[in-house]
């Protein structure tokens, strides 16, 4: 990404966002990777609010940018956007149903489970 400068970023925008370009046209035609093109023109807008709560945030130029005005505050959303999945594991030892958002191969519901089924082998 360092290899384009600023115009040619502006103009990838442009072409991505005002004129129907794929982010695979734009690849191609500039003969560079996708993942380069697509990092550039959907880098995010900069937050203005908090994305938890709404309260304004104050950006410090050269920094990372923010989007939470708090720890709590991401934490808050994180749980409800992030850590809120579906899938389904079964226990490998007592067969109960569970959902382990953390780890998507979890094998067990507990550890009371894991350590008895450790214990067995």
């Amino acid at each position: 990404m360092a290899q384009f400068n600023k115009f040619m970023r502006e103009m990838l925008i442009d072409l991505y966002k005002n004129h129907g370009w794929s982010i695979q046209g734009l690849a191609k035609h500039f003969k560079v990777k996708e993942r380069t093109i697509a990092a550039i023109v959907e880098k995010r807008e900069q937050a203005t609010h908090c994305l938890c709560c709404g309260k304004e945030l104050e950006q410090t130029p050269g920094h990372r940018q923010k989007e939470f005005c708090c720890p709590a505050c991401y934490r808050k959303w994180r749980k409800q956007n992030v850590f809120s999945s579906t899938a389904k594991h079964k226990c490998q030892w007592c067969g109960k149903e569970f959902i382990d958002p953390y780890h998507l191969d979890a094998k067990y519901c507990c550890r009371a489970c894991r350590d008895k089924a450790y214990q067995n082998k």
